[in-house]
C-alpha cells in the first residue's frame, strides 16, 4: 500500500502526463497538473 498515480492525457497536443509515487503522502496529480501548465501554457 501507499502507492499513488496521475495520468493526464492531452490527445490533440499529444502528450500524457504520468506521475508515479510509492508514497502515500504524495500529491501527483498536483505535480502532474504543474508539469501540465508549464508544458501548455508557457
Amino acid at each position: 500500500s501507499g502507492f499513488r498515480n496521475a495520468i493526464l492525457r492531452f490527445p490533440g497536443r499529444r502528450l500524457t502526463i504520468v506521475v508515479l509515487t510509492n508514497r502515500s503522502s504524495g500529491e501527483p496529480l498536483a505535480i502532474a497538473e504543474r508539469i501540465a501548465d508549464r508544458l501548455l501554457f508557457r
